[in-house]
């Protein structure tokens, strides 16, 4: 008789890790985007046949970076599974708490109405707010949390998920510490803002950007004592843009160094312009974002522009 063995103890245990680390998170050991969808697809299935509503809530820790940036990633990664706790101590068994990426977390709320969600949200609010104690350090953090029902909001996870960061955001735009639910009116405003914003990209080449210049009189005298470089937006279709509406949107999407450095060089242009006809302009002030000021390109910038 011959016979052969094999341990096959290790590489159970190590499919058994693999096939963990494709559904949970590593650092929470909550189930990841992966599982999620499929518990969101099981449960929207059983909620159909039921004819019950199903709610998807996203929670966003506020200002997280600030904490990771101060106290170290070490604290910040603490706190993530400190709120995966408290969350997961929210809710019932059937409902699913999931880390999706970085601050935010996912919660798939079966068999839940809108009015039974706004009170849960209320109650993680007040949850998050609770003081954490981690390590030497006592952290207050606020949260904002966007909410979507099936099937009002969509009648999928791709739909839901989609809708949830809507409303996400709109709660993060209305000052953090609250939650919004989806409406279409918001989807309506995510749309015409994503149109503007492709719209402003191509604004300058296009010729719709404008430096208006207004004077400051020296009542003394009677003379320009300076001015003051103004942009102005003409959209071909809507018309003049106020600069309020334009300046935070280029601010939000990257766009502010690039339209920031196109005045520099346009108000460089008209000077130089009004020097070659014989004209001595007074002081011109340019106004300058706070995201320019952290650029460490800005300086350069300048200096080349006032070069040429």
């Amino acid at each position: 008789y011959l016979g052969s063995f094999t341990d096959l103890t290790k590489i159970r245990a190590n499919e058994t890790h693999i096939q963990r680390l494709s559904h949970f998170d590593p650092l929470t050991g909550l189930p990841n985007y992966a599982l999620t969808r499929d518990r969101t697809a099981h449960a929207i299935s059983m909620v159909q046949r039921n004819k019950e509503s199903l709610c998807m809530m996203l929670v966003s820790i506020d200002h997280f970076k600030n904490i990771n940036d101060t106290l170290g990633h070490h604290v910040g990664d603490a706190l993530l599974v400190e709120t995966g706790k408290r969350l997961s101590a929210s809710v019932r068994d059937q409902d699913t708490v999931a880390r999706q990426s970085g601050k935010e977390f996912l919660l798939v709320l079966p068999g839940t109405p809108p009015e039974g969600a706004a009170h849960l949200a209320t109650e993680l609010l007040w949850a998050l707010a609770q003081p954490m104690h981690i390590g030497e350090h006592a952290l207050d953090v606020t949260a904002s949390i966007g909410l979507a029902s099936f099937p009002d909001n969509g009648g999928d996870f791709g739909t839901l998920y989609k809708s949830v960061e809507i409303a996400l955001h709109r709660a993060q735009s209305s000052g953090r510490d609250n939650y919004k639910f989806y409406s279409d009116s918001m989807y309506q405003e995510v749309v015409e803002r994503d149109s503007m914003t492709k719209a402003l990209r191509v604004a300058a080449e296009r010729g719709e950007l404008q430096v208006l210049y207004q004077p400051l009189g020296d009542l003394q005298t009677g003379k320009i004592s300076g001015m003051e470089a103004l942009l102005r937006w003409h959209h071909p279709e809507r018309g003049t843009i106020s600069p309020a509406v334009f300046i935070p949107m280029a601010e939000e999407c990257g766009l502010i160094r690039s339209i920031g450095a196109w005045v520099l060089g346009q108000v460089c242009k008209d000077i130089r312009r009004w020097q070659d006809m014989g004209i001595a302009p007074p002081h011109v002030a340019v106004n300058v974002s706070p995201l320019q000021l952290r650029d460490k390109d800005f300086v350069p910038t300048v200096e080349s522009l006032l070069a040429t």
